[in-house]
């Protein structure tokens, strides 16, 4: 009785803890706007990523047999990680930009859910999850290194497109054709140098039927 008693209020811990994590997501999301990327270039992006894997390392280690962390480092928190970055996803891809004049979505970051808080609380789960994978396996199969390995891979390709995106930048060239340019230009038209020469050689138009 008294072990379905405990597991019973790791579950409402469970819970209770699910719903704050993401009520306070929805909260930064409604009072913040979007993230801003610029603030998240290296070096803030790797500082957070160590103080994220170093503080779960640690909770694994302290608190590892609560029922709550156990369910962080387990398939069904793997499934639903997932499946939350899957909607988010889908959510960027049926989302037009245009849902931006309406000021629910604009408010709840959907107009552009990846760079939403939202969208990035559910990617930190996954992360968190997959590394508590790795640190519960490595301790008790220390010998399973194929297992490892896959799931490193998963974790540095997912850290590498979020964490690392702040750090990209997009950039439109004026290109004339047989004139060379090193130049580029951000959304406000400011001019950043490529570091190399850009030809345009040949290009072709195509239409439609109609003429369009």
């Amino acid at each position: 009785a008294r072990s379905g008693t405990t597991r019973m209020e790791g579950r409402l811990v469970a819970i209770s803890a699910s719903a704050g994590y993401f009520a306070a997501a929805i909260a930064m999301q409604c009072f913040l706007g979007n993230i801003t990327p610029a603030w998240w270039a290296f070096p803030m992006n790797v500082a957070v990523l160590l103080v994220l894997l170093v503080g779960l390392t640690i909770v694994w280690r302290e608190a590892g047999q609560r029922w709550f962390v156990q369910f962080l480092a387990s398939g069904k928190c793997s499934v639903v990680a997932l499946m939350l970055v899957t909607g988010g996803c889908l959510i960027k891809g049926f989302v037009p930009p245009a849902a931006a004049s309406s000021a629910v979505c604009v408010r709840l970051g959907l107009h552009d859910f990846t760079s939403s808080w939202i969208f990035a609380f559910c990617i930190v789960l996954l992360v968190g999850n997959l590394w508590l994978v790795i640190v519960r396996r490595s301790t008790k199969a220390p010998h399973a290194w194929r297992f490892a390995l896959n799931h490193i891979g998963v974790l540095l390709t997912i850290v590498s497109l979020f964490f690392g995106a702040a750090d990209t930048h997009k950039w439109r060239i004026v290109a004339q054709q047989g004139i060379p340019t090193d130049m580029g230009y951000d959304a406000a038209g400011t001019p950043h140098g490529l570091g190399y020469e850009i030809i345009l050689d040949t290009f072709v138009v195509s239409f439609f039927d109609n003429g369009t």
